[in-house]
């Protein structure tokens, strides 16, 4: 059975949660994690999975999911996992698909799927009339700098760095200079050159293409640039000097509380705000907290009381921190669930 890759996409962005929430290219981006088996019937495939949170999709055709050498099977179709993928954490062992039917299945880490979420969310929480900041923040998405860096100081550091233009050859900086600024390669490439304490001549040593940061270990350490980066290819850096790369990386601007003292001030009269989808809040959520997703936050905020004092919950605490920014910049009294409700050890309802 073939499967044209542009109708496999559409079909997931149309019809599945969460691709079918999430902007075009967003959604493009989470199903290209995917993996994918096209199965004849009566096939069988051995799953490797390597972390609790893979679930498993259904496209097409029809499924049956079992433990290996367990009896007990679940059946499964693109109706079951339209709304919600299947979790193979509940399977009890390594897990075996076997096609029902002439079959397409896909199995994809929900919290990379969480993390273009999130994403996506940040993006359009910029004013729309800012396009420079929203297009270089969907530029960097990819960037582990920007994963590392706290949700609410995200949108911060972008307005803080400037654009530097660079051309084939221009060396950035060179092995032993002091350390001052952090880069982040916008458009082109550069090349990481090195000598050891034995040589004389430097050596390439890494390559490094658009997403891909540089400079952080100096301003972290405090010790000179190990090594010289020159441009393989004309393009722009983004460029943030030191003070403000020390500001945006060690201090937050929202307030994170763990499960136990999020749950006392709720017991004092504090209000709970549930950003995620509605989809999500459907399926479980605290108890008494109140639906406004993020995407649609800062169209509803007229509807909250802002004499009153509230915690932002989500998945796992990124877009209940971004969440928390938008309203304290606007005169709420907001903290964050830290770590979201994967790690909330009280009850929940549906």
């Amino acid at each position: 059975m073939e499967h044209n890759v542009k109708n496999v996409f559409l079909k997931l962005h149309d019809e599945y949660y969460p691709f079918n929430r999430l902007s075009e290219q967003r959604a493009r981006e989470a199903a290209e994690q995917m993996r994918f088996f096209s199965l004849k019937k009566g096939e069988r495939l051995l799953l490797v999975t390597g972390k609790p949170t893979e679930a498993l999709y259904v496209i097409d055709g029809s499924v049956a999911v079992s433990a290996e050498g367990d009896e007990g099977k679940v059946f499964l179709t693109p109706d079951d996992t339209r709304s919600k993928p299947f979790s193979l954490a509940a399977v009890a062992g390594r897990p075996w698909i076997e096609a029902q039917d002439d079959s397409l299945a896909g199995v994809v880490d929900m919290e990379t799927v969480e993390y273009f979420i999130y994403w996506d969310g940040l993006v359009n929480s910029v004013d729309k009339a800012d396009e420079r900041t929203r297009n270089l923040m969907d530029k960097m998405r990819y960037s582990l700098a920007f994963r590392r860096l706290p949700a609410e100081n995200v949108e911060k550091a972008f307005h803080k760095m400037r654009e530097i233009p660079v051309r084939k050859g221009d060396e950035i900086f060179r092995q032993g200079d002091p350390g001052d600024i952090f880069y982040v390669i916008a458009l082109g490439s550069a090349e990481v050159w090195r000598k050891g304490l034995a040589e004389s001549a430097f050596k390439k040593i890494a390559e490094m293409g658009e997403g891909r940061t540089f400079g952080e270990e100096a301003l972290v350490t405090g010790e000179t640039r190990n090594a010289t980066i020159r441009i393989a290819k004309d393009g722009t850096l983004l460029a943030l000097d030191k003070k403000d790369f020390q500001e945006l990386y060690s201090e937050s601007m929202v307030k994170r509380v763990p499960a136990e003292e999020a749950k006392s001030m709720l017991d004092s009269g504090r209000k709970l705000i549930d950003v995620r989808y509605p989809e999500e809040f459907a399926e479980s959520h605290i108890p008494s907290s109140l639906s406004y997703p993020l995407n649609t936050l800062r169209m509803t905020l007229m509807g909250l009381d802002q004499a009153r004092k509230y915690i932002v919950v989500c998945a796992d605490g990124k877009r209940s921190a971004l969440a928390a920014l938008l309203l304290n910049q606007r005169g709420f009294d907001a903290v964050a669930l830290k770590d979201g409700l994967k790690h909330w050890p009280y009850g929940l309802e549906s």
